[in-house]
């Protein structure tokens, strides 16, 4: 009775979205509309959240080829921000697409899987990554650092942690007919994106190493699916003081877009394109003299530090400590339930995990490996 009044308690305030409009005039889906327009008003109000040059970023994404690329924080949730704002389609890790009630949002708010989940053909996941880069009408989003750039050590936050050509990149240069030198790759990065989670240096550090080790295992398959509700929770638990954010500004910086050059190598685009991001990093959170150009909108062109100045004034004289203090409670006690809720999803597998796991060595034992290798070439030749 109480969980169903905390959920009819949560649900209804976000009624309304369902059927507002969208302000950017894109068609959304139900899910989409309950998530991403509650969602952006809140980051609004709470992180006085801006984007600059996003608007030239969907305009040049209607002809496709525009991939945006940028650094993965610990909190991970400036990233769903940003995805409110701009809505593009996002190449997510593997493991939103485990946990049946998880996938079905993913999938909903237009997240692609970072890997296939056919055995031994990647090529599906390539092709999806392809496909929706050259033909898609929307930007697509990557995070190359993955998990491995979101929970690295303290110490090196705000460092870009890439493969030394990562697979994007890759797959540019070896399909010049589709990607090639069409595409552009777009860096961005969100200033205080590491700000937005209470944390201590040692628990940001040990919680971190103990997700990458446990995520690692879980990655190598076999038995070691049974870590899948370890993983998720410790990850939970990785980024953060999850029940409220800080109230640290965000703004998301985009810098001007990056082309495969002619006969140029993929280790020298990677190259650029690494140093496009750290330099925005450098640039925006840390006030370095980086010679770099970003990407700003035709209505941001004549607002100056003054205007900016003005607007921060006005904005702090209007949100008072009262407003800050009921949308604060609310959002702590939402999260808490939330955050249950997902931690009963995340687990909710696990029985099934432990059956399969059971099964699958009874079988191996009882059934040799080679009459199974035998039967998968009858199995073949039957379907040739």
């Amino acid at each position: 009775m109480a969980s169903l009044f905390l959920a009819t308690l949560f649900i209804l305030p976000k009624l309304p979205y369902i059927f507002r409009k969208d302000e950017n005039q894109q068609p959304l889906n139900l899910v989409q509309q309950f998530i991403f327009l509650g969602l952006h008003d809140f980051i609004k109000f709470w992180h006085r959240y801006e984007l600059h040059g996003h608007k030239k970023i969907q305009e040049m994404s209607k002809n496709g080829n525009v991939l945006v690329v940028g650094y993965h924080s610990r909190s991970t949730y400036d990233i769903f921000y940003l995805m409110s704002a701009l809505r593009p389609n996002v190449i997510g890790s593997s493991l939103f697409f485990k946990v049946p009630i998880i996938s079905y949002i993913s999938k909903n708010i237009n997240i692609l899987p970072s890997k296939t989940t056919v055995k031994d053909d990647s090529s599906k996941t390539e092709d999806a990554f392809i496909n929706a880069l050259a033909n898609g009408d929307k930007p697509l989003l990557l995070l190359p650092g993955g998990m491995k750039e979101a929970l690295k050590d303290y110490s090196e936050r705000h460092e870009i942690h890439w493969k030394d050509i990562p697979g994007f990149v890759r797959l540019i240069c070896n399909t010049p007919e589709k990607l090639g030198t069409n595409t552009k790759v777009v860096p961005f990065y969100t200033k205080n994106c590491e700000y937005m989670y209470f944390h201590t240096k040692w628990s940001f550090d040990y919680f971190g190493k103990l997700a990458f080790f446990f995520y690692n295992k879980f990655k190598k398959g076999g038995n070691n699916i049974i870590l899948l509700p370890f993983v998720g929770s410790i990850i939970f638990v990785a980024l953060g003081f999850l029940l409220l954010p800080t109230t640290a500004k965000l703004e998301t910086y985009f810098g001007e877009p990056l082309q495969l050059q002619p006969n140029e190598s993929a280790q020298s685009f990677t190259d650029r394109i690494k140093k496009a991001c750290q330099d925005i990093i450098d640039k925006v959170q840390f006030d370095k003299d980086v010679n770099i150009k970003l990407l700003k909108d035709d209505d941001e062109i004549d607002n100056d530090d003054d205007t900016k100045r003005k607007k921060e004034e006005e904005h702090s004289s209007i949100l008072t400590t009262i407003e800050y203090t009921i949308v604060g409670t609310y959002a702590f006690t939402q999260n808490i339930f939330f955050t249950c809720f997902l931690m009963s999803v995340t687990w909710l597998p696990f029985p099934f995990l432990v059956t399969y796991v059971i099964g699958k060595n009874i079988y191996d034992v009882i059934v040799p490996n080679s009459n199974r290798k035998d039967k998968g070439e009858k199995n073949k030749r039957k379907e040739e």
